[in-house]
């Protein structure tokens, strides 16, 4: 709840995001995963910036069911 609040101030922080996106898996709410995941990319991307490597980790973690090894 308290993330969803504060993203009606900050509709784009990438902390926020995380945070509704781990709740979401939590509660089993995969559609809203699956949104919540291509607003926060498609919001990183409109803006030209690369996601924190914490971000990355738990969108792959959520789609995918674990972290990517980086090389």
């Amino acid at each position: 709840w308290a993330a969803s609040r504060a993203l009606v101030a900050a509709p784009d922080d990438e902390l926020l995001m995380v945070e509704r996106i781990r709740t979401e898996h939590r509660a089993g709410r995969s559609e809203d995963v699956h949104r919540l995941v291509q607003r926060v990319t498609r919001t990183a991307r409109g803006l030209g910036l690369d996601l924190l490597p914490e971000t990355v980790d738990v969108c792959q973690e959520v789609l995918e069911g674990r972290i990517r090894a980086r090389g």
